[in-house]
């Protein structure tokens, strides 16, 4: 995404192995994106952010109601 972000909302799997980052944009618009939890022999655990983000929404409710319509482990926690 070409706008700086910040972090409106996460939701950690029950595994801990994923999450759903939704970002607020500068412009006012909002989006999503599935990070993963990798660990590797003797280095730090990291979380990478999810490639490629959602489209836009208009709000926080919105990209986590397409989310939870795209993301298996997000429909589970319903």
């Amino acid at each position: 995404m070409n706008s700086a972000s910040d972090i409106a909302k996460q939701i950690v799997s029950p595994d801990r192995k994923r999450r759903l980052t939704i970002c607020h944009r500068d412009d006012g618009l909002f989006f999503y994106r599935e990070d993963t939890f990798e660990e590797w022999d003797d280095a730090p655990h990291v979380w990478l952010e999810g490639y490629p983000p959602s489209g836009l929404f208009s709000s926080v409710n919105e990209a986590e109601t397409e989310a939870r319509s795209t993301i298996h482990w997000l429909r589970e926690m319903q």
